[in-house]
């Protein structure tokens, strides 16, 4: 899981444009941190518990940023995601209301509602404090992350055929993602 972000984080190479790669990564949290929200994780769907414990069972937090430079364009990316005990416990204690999971390099959120047992993430605009459901499970979401290593506005570029997001936007994500990492499946946003 996040493995592209990891070889990422990893090679810090300068000479691929790639500078100021900061991370503050959480060591993989322990069986009781686990076995103490397992009633939790029972109750949710199991594509989302699933997720959730292989997430956490590799770091209990997982912080990381970058600067890409070609030319005079400057790109960031990253990614905050919040540690087990934040978004468990939040989750055990106000079960339908928004717990945050990841704030974004440039401020704004997603968060998780467990509602019925289902897992739903939002995209939570700092400007406006919408909070838009967002069209990909947990699962999904953090495959998406890892594909194109947190470049920043993946999350909107995801939303764009669900919502009236600015194919602009869209289109602006998918060119930088082509040029930061080539390999990565634009298709998949």
């Amino acid at each position: 899981m996040l493995e592209k972000i990891r070889m990422l984080i990893e090679s810090r190479s300068e000479k691929m444009g790639f500078q100021n790669v900061l991370d503050d990564i959480g060591a993989p949290a322990d069986g009781g941190d686990l076995a103490q929200y397992g009633p939790l994780l029972d109750s949710l769907d199991a594509a989302s518990a699933n997720a959730l414990r292989g997430l956490y069972r590799q770091n209990r937090s997982f912080k990381f940023s970058f600067e890409h430079v070609m030319g005079v364009k400057v790109r960031f990316g990253g990614a905050n995601l919040f540690d087990l005990r934040s978004v468990l416990g939040g989750l055990n204690a106000l079960p339908d209301d928004f717990v945050p999971f990841d704030r974004t390099p440039d401020d704004n959120m997603v968060v998780v509602a467990a509602r019925s047992g289902e897992l739903t993430l939002f995209y939570n605009d700092s400007g406006t404090d919408d909070f838009a459901p967002m069209q990909v499970d947990l699962a999904q979401y953090l495959r998406l992350l890892d594909e194109c290593r947190g470049l920043l506005n993946w999350q909107v570029a995801s939303m764009h055929r669900a919502q009236a997001i600015s194919s602009e936007a869209r289109d602006a994500f998918l060119e930088d993602l082509r040029s930061v990492f080539p390999d990565a499946d634009h298709r998949l946003f």
